[in-house]
């Protein structure tokens, strides 16, 4: 490590008898002008960089920095210190550089955080993005949302879908929803827009439905080998809509359930039931109502039957 250099080589070559030369003053003088002020401070200018070493150096007031500062090893920030940029300052990690938050450690923000051109925030196997209460997360005009193939958005809160906004969904895409949707609105299909309905085989054997078993089910012809009963289930069905169609013309199919079945004057489908035969209906449809506030009597309506002429 390089310092000003010696004038004498020890103390031993200072003696009285040694005169004092004036090139030695001068040297002396030189060492003195060219050394650091630490008590009255200034502005140097040195020509190679000052490297210190051994212990290190500890700063306990401002250490203002007009230019570059060039760090091989660590900073630390000991508790309660900060480090603050000032307005116009910037804090740049180059490529291949790295921010390491160690677990328990915090990144703060009151202001924004601005993700540039080409730039992302990239969450690795076993993390997380955690949103507290009160806090948003806005999409602004222009910007998007991408969830590659394999990954998971789950949501166990309220997706609010403003009066503007626009959801698509691209052809081939599966929304699947496992619990209650409730919408307020209209929903409108355009284009090649459809709602696919759950279509299911009638059983040759007597069976239980509900709103989770089919939409239309189909008895085919011959698809009976004695008159069967179908019960109609009642838990969870409020609102519940199933369409059943019979064309076995040998054999029937009845319907039960605990609930009460509300029925046209002219079939029952508890006794006559659905056969493809003159006199007969072959296809009905049933709504259920729990009898809720605003809802009709609670059991099973015929809102449509189709009679074999």
């Amino acid at each position: 490590m390089s310092h000003n250099a010696r004038v004498r080589a020890d103390v031993t070559a200072w003696e009285a008898a040694i005169p004092l030369e004036p090139s030695e003053l001068d040297a002396l003088d030189e060492g003195q002008f060219s050394a650091i002020n630490g008590d009255d401070g200034g502005s140097w200018a040195p020509s190679d960089p000052i490297i210190i070493g051994g212990a290190g150096i500890e700063f306990t007031g401002a250490v203002p920095v007009g230019e570059d500062l060039t760090v091989g090893g660590d900073i630390t920030i000991a508790s309660g210190g900060t480090i603050t940029i000032e307005s116009g300052g910037a804090v740049n990690v180059e490529s291949g550089g790295d921010v390491n938050l160690a677990g328990g450690g915090h990144l703060h923000c009151s202001g924004e955080i601005h993700i540039d051109d080409g730039g992302r925030i990239l969450l690795q196997d076993g993390g997380f993005l955690f949103e507290y209460s009160g806090s948003e997360h806005v999409y602004s005009s222009g910007s998007e949302g991408t969830y590659n193939s394999g990954s998971t958005l789950a949501l166990d809160g309220t997706v609010n879908v403003g009066a503007t906004a626009v959801v698509t969904e691209a052809a081939n895409a599966a929304v699947a929803e496992g619990a209650t949707y409730t919408q307020t609105g209209p929903r409108y299909l355009s284009g090649e827009g459809r709602i696919h309905q759950r279509i299911i085989a009638g059983p040759d054997s007597n069976a239980s439905f509900d709103g989770r078993s089919a939409d239309v089910v189909i008895i085919e012809s011959l698809g009976l080998n004695d008159d069967r009963t179908y019960s109609l289930l009642i838990s969870g069905c409020h609102g519940t809509r199933i369409r059943f169609v019979n064309y076995d013309a040998l054999h029937a199919v009845l319907f039960a359930s605990a609930a009460a079945i509300y029925m046209p004057t002219d079939y029952n489908p508890g006794s006559t039931g659905l056969r493809n035969a003159s006199g007969y209906a072959m296809a009905v449809e049933f709504m259920y109502s729990d009898g809720s506030a605003g809802a009709p009597t609670a059991g099973w309506y015929v809102i449509g039957h189709q009679m074999v002429p």
